[in-house]
């Protein structure tokens, strides 16, 4: 004899694509049986489904029903990831994907850091600083933890220094150069390598291999840091003339497309093409009206090589077109001795010099200025702060050699080099704060990013917690935590965590 029929069978969901009955979880629980935990491919197909249904003319409560949620939970749910961006549901996603301990971590509604020595640049002093969601939300003695908003935590940070977190504004984040040979091109910057670096902002040029590589490729990989959890821009143009494009006009490109912050070049370079001074006055306008036009502010991004020339020709651009010294930015300008005497010239004049600080003897440059250095000497000389940058060329593959100057070998190098040089100018008295704004709050002010580089309310919640010692504790993106007691909580896709 079979199972007498219960009145909650007509009203338990079915599972279609099993032929199983879906009992209710309320019935569930009160006839002692475990509560039903969802997997995150689970909770991310369920709510697509109900997008569907929804999108049908089902009510809410057939929705419901159909599903075999509770209505609270699927409420929850949808509070949590519904109206946002594709962007940000990728990233969010690509956090539920990981181990659930750390999910909870990283996803938290806000994070209160406890009595941290805190720069926003400017010295705080023993602060808190309270994320809440994606922004700073409040900077403080004693601040209360926040109610009502969700889950969140309280960390004692007393021993450390909390700054904004890192802007690398010269990064090759799809990775450059194979100048010697398909063997020497570097791969993708993997997201664990930059973080791990205390970066939580990127711009990124194409390398001197503007051929197998694309902007439409590095607009792609842009996207996909984006994903992971840190902002990422790019630069169009490149080592090619005319310059490489995406619409066809490196204008429209600065224009039109939200990632894109300036127009890049190559100068006084044996390995690039030549420009004329009419080619790179037009390629000026385009990062200047370009911007203009899309409200932002827009810089032309100069490779300076070792040609004697150096700087003659954007100088100039400037003297010829009267753009603004600070929207034609060089970089690279502490590579050689010579190079820098002209790149202290300009910024006397007001242009604004970007600091690579990978650029020492040991990686291949043996007459380089170190760049803490060359920043000091550049302070000394009288020239503004605020004209100066410090980026890292990570990314790039650079050639190793010994103190005796042998070579060693080729490596990809990394964002690291920054975070290096700013414990190297703070040995040498400046305060952190100083010492970081040449890659927090200067770099976000060239490129017109409000929104980074400093630690005030409304600010992204882009956090760097550094031991005294200037080693790195942890990293939030964007109120999201990358890197927590200095290991990085998200990896590239390279270590099998690729989005789905």
């Amino acid at each position: 004899m079979g199972k007498e029929k219960s009145p909650e069978d007509d009203l338990a969901p079915r599972n279609w694509s099993s032929g199983k009955v879906a009992v209710d979880p309320i019935s569930r629980r009160r006839q002692g049986a475990p509560k039903k935990r969802f997997q995150p491919e689970e909770l991310i197909g369920t709510l697509r489904h109900a997008d569907v249904l929804l999108g049908q003319g089902k009510k809410i409560a057939e929705v419901v029903k159909a599903l075999g949620v509770p209505g609270v939970t699927s409420y929850r749910w949808r509070q949590e990831f519904g109206g946002i961006s594709s962007c940000e549901w990728n990233r969010r996603m690509f956090y539920v994907l990981a181990p659930r301990t750390r999910e909870r971590r990283m996803l938290m509604n806000w994070a209160l850091l406890r009595g941290g020595h805190v720069f926003t640049p400017e010295d705080q002093g023993v602060a808190d600083v309270l994320i809440v969601g994606r922004e700073i939300g409040a900077i403080g003695p004693n601040l209360s933890e926040p109610t009502g908003i969700g889950t969140g935590g309280a960390f004692d940070v007393s021993s450390g220094i909390v700054l904004p977190g890192l802007i690398d504004g010269h990064v090759h984040v799809m990775g450059a150069s194979g100048l010697r040979g398909p063997a020497t091109r570097s791969t993708d910057l993997q997201i664990e390598h930059i973080v791990s670096a205390g970066v939580t902002t990127v711009a990124s040029p194409l390398g001197a291999d503007s051929l197998s590589r694309s902007l439409s490729g590095l607009l792609a990989r842009a996207a996909a840091l984006g994903c992971q959890g840190i902002t990422a821009y790019c630069y169009t143009g490149g080592w090619r003339n005319p310059v490489p494009t995406v619409t066809g006009d490196p204008q429209m490109d600065v224009a039109y497309l939200d990632r894109v912050v300036g127009v890049k070049v190559a100068i006084s370079e044996p390995l690039a093409p030549g420009y004329t001074i009419e080619e790179l006055c037009r390629l000026a306008h385009a990062a200047w009206t370009g911007g203009r036009l899309a409200g932002k502010r827009a810089v032309l991004h100069a490779h300076i090589g070792d040609n004697p020339a150096g700087l003659a020709p954007i100088r100039e651009v400037q003297r010829r077109t009267g753009i603004p010294g600070d929207r034609l930015v060089v970089t690279h300008v502490s590579r050689n001795p010579e190079l820098w005497k002209q790149a202290l010239a300009y910024s006397l004049e007001g242009g604004s010099i970007d600091v690579t600080a990978t650029e020492r003897p040991e990686e291949g440059f043996a007459e380089a200025v170190l760049p803490a250095d060359a920043i000091r000497d550049a302070l000394a000389g009288g020239v503004a702060a605020a004209r100066i940058t410090l980026s890292s060329d990570g990314g790039a593959p650079y050639t190793r050699v010994d103190r005796a100057g042998k070579v060693l070998g080729q490596h990809m190098v990394g964002s690291g080099a920054i975070l290096r040089t700013i414990c190297e100018l703070v040995a040498g008295e400046l305060t952190w704060g100083q010492a970081a704004a040449f890659a927090t709050q200067n770099v976000a002010n060239l490129l017109g990013l409000d929104h980074k580089g400093r630690l005030t309310p409304g600010a992204d919640a882009d956090v760097l917690v550094l031991s005294v010692e200037g080693v790195v504790d942890r990293v939030y993106g964007c109120g999201a935590l990358l890197v927590e007691s200095g290991h990085a909580l998200v990896k590239g896709s390279s270590w099998g965590t690729a989005m789905v």
